[in-house]
């Protein structure tokens, strides 16, 4: 792990943890953490429940390399990654001589059969307290017992195997459970989500291509804590049960869509339908809404909203904008829409303190301003194994660099597109010992801003794909 900001490799995590401060609210020492990991420090990028302006707080959420944690109370904390059998990954604390474990996989590998790797086995239940995280993708007996037996302060994560090995359903979860992430991430079973109805202490919660039959958001009713909703990759309905949840401060429904299966076999297809976000204006506490990629071509509904921060309607097929914007809004990500020119320049007008982007390369080349060193890396920018990764080679003299950025060009009709890989190699940039952002780079052609502001992978010109291709082969680096 490198010094610096750490950019994380789930893309859920869009709320830069940075407190805005009112005019009349008096300043206030904020608690600090600080990490280090594998004799490196770090610092992690943290969602607030409170929102994008409240400050980190225990049982914020981070990543720790690839298990979502709660963060632990403020203090410092010497951390240790071990690997089993190259499978499963564990991070230890330590305390002293002593160390304790923290975050954990439970996963599975293939020899004559599927075979569970649970570095857990043995423990007893008052050893697992003190987990962060625990990310599950295998199920039996013991591995019941010991999440069962788990307390509100563990995140957790449930992944395909470990449902399919519960009759395609959800698990039985403690009553406690505080933050829940279902990463299914494959659209193949019919998944029953109806134990979540149970889970009345759900703060946080993440559903990512869990079913390939639509998400009945009815599911949610009842979850009156539920503060930050994730919902990735769905096929969904009911969307105004989501009016519901009074409590929402970060609503998060990316790629996600309403719609319909039509036509019959070979010309069977999913039509999307336009979705209505009317709701929002019941969801009083929010401050950030996401719904990136969903056919949304009204925003009106979001005309003063008291609480709404940042907006990312990136893709929506927008072609109404509010005329009166939520007076509190900070940032607005408009890239990809049909609205005119003039309703764009009159919605930027209409909020002069908002940041509104409707370009992808000026909104990367803002982002890149002041970069001091390019470093090229192999590996991409999501399911990272850090220690398998290299550096390649480093721009450092400063025209090189600006060649660089300035060389950065989007083909932005042809950019709402996602392919399945994590990239390789990935370029990161830096400011400083600051890590800014990393840019992976795919198949010769795109190229992937980890938690950055753009909707998809970013098809580029002719022109900029020939310069970074030149440039990788100058330097004898493979790209995939």
């Amino acid at each position: 792990m490198r010094t610096g900001l750490v950019l994380l490799t789930l893309v859920f995590a869009v709320c830069f943890n940075t407190h805005v401060r009112a005019d009349d609210e008096p300043e206030t020492e904020q608690p600090t953490w600080e990490f280090t990991l594998n004799g490196e420090s770090f610092e992690p990028h943290i969602v607030s429940s409170r929102g994008p302006s409240g400050p980190a707080a225990q049982g914020d959420l981070f990543y720790l390399e690839s298990v979502l944690c709660a963060l632990p109370e403020p203090g410092r904390y010497e951390l240790e990654t071990e690997e089993v059998r190259d499978r499963a990954e564990v991070v230890y604390c330590k305390d002293g001589d002593e160390r304790r474990l923290v975050a954990a996989e439970i996963t599975w590998t293939y020899e004559d059969k599927a075979v569970g790797l649970n570095p857990l086995q043995g423990m007893k239940p008052k050893e697992l307290q003190g987990l962060w995280g625990l990310d599950v993708d295998w199920w039996d007996a013991e591995i019941a017992r010991q999440v069962a037996g788990l307390t509100g302060t563990t995140a957790l994560t449930v992944g395909a195997k470990a449902m399919d090995q519960n009759g395609d359903a959800l698990p039985e979860l403690s009553a406690t459970t505080r933050c829940l992430c279902i990463e299914v991430n494959d659209n193949f079973h019919e998944r029953k989500l109806d134990k979540l109805s149970k889970l009345k202490a759900l703060a946080w919660l993440r559903l990512n291509r869990v079913a390939k039959q639509p998400l009945d958001l009815a599911v949610l009713r009842g979850l009156s804590e539920l503060k930050v909703l994730d919902i990735r990759g769905e096929w969904i309905k009911n969307l105004p049960v989501l009016g519901e949840l009074t409590a929402l401060r970060l609503l998060r429904m990316d790629w996600a869509a309403e719609g319909e299966i039509v036509g019959e076999d070979d010309e069977r297809h999913f039509e999307r339908a336009e979705s209505d976000i009317g709701f929002v204006a019941r969801l009083t506490k929010l401050e950030e809404l996401s719904c990136e990629t969903v056919l949304v071509p009204d925003l009106a509904p979001l005309e003063a909203h008291p609480a709404l921060r940042r907006v990312n309607a990136n893709s929506c097929g927008v072609t109404k904008l509010p005329k009166t914007p939520p007076p509190h809004l900070a940032e607005c990500l408009l890239l990809g829409n049909a609205a005119t020119e003039a309703d764009r320049a009159a919605f930027v007008k209409s909020c002069p303190k908002a940041r509104v982007v409707t370009s992808w390369r000026e909104a990367v080349r803002a982002a890149l301003s002041g970069i001091d060193r390019i470093l090229c890396r192999t590996g991409g920018t999501c399911h990272r194994r850090t220690k398998q990764e290299k550096d390649k080679f480093e721009i450092k003299d400063a025209d090189e660099i600006k060649t660089f950025i300035e060389t950065i060009d989007v083909v932005e009709d042809n950019s709402v597109f996602h392919c399945m890989c994590c990239g390789n190699p990935t370029f990161e940039f830096y400011r400083g010992d600051e890590l800014v952002l990393m840019l992976g780079y795919h198949h010769g052609r795109s190229m992937r801003w980890l938690n950055g502001d753009w909707p998809g992978d970013a098809l580029l010109t002719e022109k900029a794909a020939k310069y970074i291709n030149a440039l990788l082969d100058m330097h004898g680096v493979k790209y995939d």
